[in-house]
């Protein structure tokens, strides 16, 4: 979520629904804790926790002498249900597997198992696969109290000196509804004193409580072509650019993975046609080849060896003469990118 103020006390806030996005801490609920003695999450699905109110107050102040002039708060959405309904899938095949195969140490556990499991998938079902859940709009709430009560003098005196608030989303859905509650408890806590404030977007995210959100999936959903709403972003523009280089970056590894074809042999001949270098680390008992040739379509295949009789295939014997070794030349790594 994006917050700002400038000299012209233009405030801004956004919502993404990328991995990469800053997150703020949000929530005013009391979650359920994963470990309630210590308080650590060693899950990825664990919800956020919102800030004490010791932690609030410990944030640090404008220095003396200074004041606030531009703030902006960009987060991820809320809690949210599972994606997809292939995770309770699995969990449903692994219990089935365990029940067969005798996994599950009493009876009690498997009842008590099944239990948790079928309750997770009807809440799933009910909330939609992948939307905000409730706790999720609670924490956009508190995250949209928070921005005011720590910059308030910023808003009211913009508010007297005629300032706009700007929100964005990425479009997705969840994003949306994210910004939608983060707005409501901003206005909540500023007892509505910029409401009639905020810059009319362009292109809303939705007709209904997002129409105050410019859909922005350049910017907020910057690393895939395809955006939220199903439209791609446009060939040609850096948007697009952006995106798929992001995509092939994180394909890299693996094209890295992909195993090294052997190297042809010295008497098959090779094509003109277009090459590829790839390599591997090599290990002391196999060095792997650093190139290979890509297209070897339409070439004879290698001669077959010349058969040599038993008493010509010791080579003569020579004197021997001292030689002094001379290192072999260092190769160097290349990468897998067509030349």
């Amino acid at each position: 979520m994006l917050m700002s103020t400038r000299m012209m006390k233009r405030i801004v806030g956004s919502v993404a629904c990328v991995a990469a996005a800053a997150m703020l801490m949000p929530g005013t609920v009391c979650p359920a804790l994963a470990l309630e003695s210590d308080g650590q999450y060693y899950s990825s699905k664990q919800p956020y926790v919102a800030p004490s109110a010791a932690t609030v107050a410990s944030y640090s102040k404008a220095p003396e002498g200074y004041e606030p002039i531009y703030t902006e708060s960009m987060a991820r959405h809320g809690s949210r249900g599972l994606s997809s309904y292939k995770y309770d899938a699995l969990l449903m095949k692994m219990a089935e597997a365990a029940e067969r195969d005798g996994g599950f140490k009493s009876d009690a556990i498997k009842t008590e198992f099944m239990k948790n499991l079928n309750g997770i998938t009807a809440a799933n079902v009910e909330n939609g696969y992948g939307m905000l859940t409730g706790q999720g709009a609670d924490q956009h709430y508190g995250i949209g109290e928070r921005a005011y009560q720590r910059n308030q003098s910023l808003f009211d005196q913009a508010a007297v000196d005629g300032g706009t608030i700007s929100y964005q989303s990425s479009g997705e859905a969840r994003a949306t509804e994210s910004g939608e509650n983060f707005e409501k408890g901003f206005n909540a806590a500023s007892g509505g004193k910029l409401t009639d404030s905020v810059v009319k977007p362009t292109d809303p995210a939705d007709s209904g409580d997002g129409k105050d959100f410019q859909k922005n999936p350049d910017t907020l959903y910057f690393h895939k072509v395809q955006n939220p709403d199903g439209t791609e972003k446009t060939p040609g523009t850096k948007a697009y650019d952006i995106a798929n280089d992001y995509q092939n970056f994180i394909s890299w590894p693996t094209m890295r993975s992909s195993p090294v074809p052997r190297r042809p042999s010295a008497t098959m001949p090779t094509s003109s046609g277009p090459r590829m270098t790839c390599c591997r680390r090599s290990s002391p008992t196999n060095s792997l080849p650093n190139s290979r040739t890509a297209n070897t379509r339409g070439t004879t295949p290698p001669m077959a060896p010349r058969r040599v009789p038993r008493t010509a295939r010791r080579a003569p014997t020579r004197p021997r003469t001292p030689m002094r070794a001379a290192k072999a030349p260092r190769r160097s790594r290349a990468s897998t990118t067509p030349q």
